[in-house]
């Protein structure tokens, strides 16, 4: 006898016989139609719902529609997207009866875009399709025309090729001054290039908007010889370009780092002359301020133009110290010495006190001569030896205001420009999120600096003397401000 379980009716009604259908109940029917009733609610659902979303945006197909986008792109310069624009019109509509006129748009808009690839195709598809032999040779041209764009070829020749392509391929007219491969370069092209040339030159100067500097330069540059100069010039630089990516130059990884380099900064300079507006100048009031608490900035200190003579012996710079009995005799002695090469031995000089000199050394001694005296023996300075005259002493003193008043005004503009950029890096810093850990000292750390002496001293001993330099500006190095 079984005990009774929750299992036995189902265990008794699975061994009987399988012609017996199992009995569902009630229970059973009525959770068969609810779950029934749900999937039915469901699919009504999702018709409901595929209805109410919006559909996937297709690309349109409608030719008309993309011939007029083409257009629209064609006339706003956009050539790389007007040519896709002219393909997809083509794709839609293969059989339009403007279809060679439309391959022909695609390929003069890919080199206008200087995708070389896609115009040769679309002039190779033009060459196939067209019936008539005038437009089968204009095909023919451009396809050259292709190749030798995206051949290793020099910037004037590719330069030229394009414009015969845009003046629908008729030459230009003029005096032709050079041939260039198979092409000629004639005075218009000329007048164009080396307009072209000048306006990059402005560009990257900064005065694109200077037209008086533009129309003073073009009138020299329209001078028979110098228009001869600079032709030459721009062929040249066009030959080396040529053989120089024919060598793979422009592929030496030193070469691609100098570019990257180069590219950033002009970026960061163009960047920092649209976001810093010129600082208004100083006032008349901020110079004069500026002027009475920097004192010590316009302090001369004092100073020495003396007359040199090079020695490379002792012995001769001996003899010729005994030999001078006045400062006449010891002028005409400088003048009329040479060295072993015959180059002028001797020459003037400015000396500063308490402040070395780069030829000589320590000068402090020669201020106790007075003018018109001269070192009686010669001074040993890494192997030369020079005999030193004094010929006018400059007495220390501070710079008139009216002296210094340009270098103020420069200093006051460039603090209010360096103020510009801090805030401009505060900004930008806030903005992605950068914050600066590292903190710098309380005071400038002490490096060890090479002095104009210690300079000296690495270079050959037996350096030329060079020529005076102009009496220093208050605030400014003995050497003067750095060529532009």
């Amino acid at each position: 006898m079984s005990e009774p379980n929750g299992f036995s009716d189902f265990s008794e009604s699975a061994s009987s016989s399988v012609q017996a259908p199992p009995k569902l109940g009630v229970w059973g029917v009525a959770i068969f139609f609810e779950l029934a009733g749900l999937w039915v609610a469901g699919a009504v659902f999702w018709v409901w719902l595929a209805h109410r979303l919006p559909a996937t945006a297709q690309p349109t197909k409608d030719p008309n529609l993309l011939k007029t986008a083409a257009k629209d792109l064609e006339s706003r310069g956009l050539a790389g997207a007007a040519a896709a624009a002219w393909q997809a019109y083509l794709d839609a509509q293969p059989e339009a009866q403007d279809r060679l006129e439309a391959l022909l748009r695609i390929g003069n808009l890919h080199l206008r875009a200087e995708q070389y690839a896609q115009a040769a195709q679309a002039f190779a598809l033009l060459h196939q399709e067209a019936p008539d032999e005038e437009i089968k040779k204009q095909a023919e041209s451009a396809l050259a025309a292709c190749e030798r764009l995206s051949g290793l070829y020099g910037p004037i020749e590719k330069w030229v090729v394009q414009r015969r392509l845009q003046s629908t391929g008729k030459p230009t007219e003029g005096q032709v001054v050079a041939l260039i491969g198979e092409e000629k370069l004639t005075e218009a092209d000329l007048d164009l290039l080396l307009r072209n040339r000048l306006d990059q030159l402005l560009a990257a100067q900064g005065l694109s908007g200077d037209a008086q500097r533009r129309d003073a330069e073009l009138r020299q540059w329209n001078n028979p010889l110098m228009r001869a100069r600079l032709l030459r010039a721009l062929v040249q630089n066009d030959l080396f370009l040529r053989r120089a990516r024919e060598m793979k130059l422009h592929e030496d990884p030193e070469f691609l780092a100098m570019r990257e380099e180069t590219l950033e900064t002009l970026l960061l300079r163009r960047f920092i002359e649209r976001e810093i507006a010129d600082a208004p100048p100083p006032t008349p009031a901020d110079i004069e301020t500026y002027y009475r608490t920097h004192q010590a900035e316009f302090q001369q200190p004092e100073m020495l133009h003396v007359i040199l003579m090079r020695f490379s012996d002792q012995k001769t710079a001996v003899e010729t110290a005994a030999k001078i009995q006045s400062p006449e005799q010891f002028v005409q002695t400088a003048a009329s010495l040479k060295d072993a090469d015959g180059q002028p031995a001797a020459g003037l000089r400015q000396l500063f006190r308490n402040r070395p000199d780069p030829l000589l050394g320590n000068t402090e001694p020669l201020f106790q001569l007075q003018e018109g005296q001269w070192t009686q023996k010669p001074i040993e300075v890494r192997g030369n030896y020079y005999l030193v005259f004094v010929d006018k002493k400059v007495p220390a003193r501070t710079a008139a205001l009216g002296e210094v008043q340009r270098i103020i005004e420069q200093t006051l503009l460039e603090r209010r420009r360096q103020e510009a950029l801090d805030r401009l890096f505060d900004q930008l810093a806030q903005r992605y999120g950068v914050k600066i850990l590292l903190q710098a000292p309380s005071a400038a750390a002490e490096l060890p600096l090479e002095t104009d002496q210690t300079l000296t001293e690495k270079g050959p001993a037996k350096a030329p003397l060079p020529s005076p330099p102009p009496t220093p500006k208050a605030g400014e190095s003995p050497g003067g401000p750095p060529a532009p």
